[in-house]
């Protein structure tokens, strides 16, 4: 596994976490603003996002459906 990956893998994991007690539309629209941000922040475009979430099929659906 790709370092890469394996960082994306931990911060949603970490984002999961600190989100279980909200709402199913609460998680969906902080983990949208929060991929937004961190693509600002860290410079990247949509389609490396989707390639550090590919292994996961379920975020990388969220993701395109938020961020296309």
């Amino acid at each position: 596994m790709k370092k890469k990956q394996m960082d994306s893998k931990l911060a949603l994991l970490d984002i999961e976490t600190l989100v279980s007690n909200y709402t199913e539309i609460e998680v969906e629209l902080f983990i949208g603003i929060l991929c937004v941000r961190f693509m600002k922040e860290h410079k990247i475009s949509k389609e490396e996002l989707f390639e550090s979430l590919s292994d996961n099929i379920d975020r990388l659906t969220f993701t395109r459906k938020y961020l296309s």
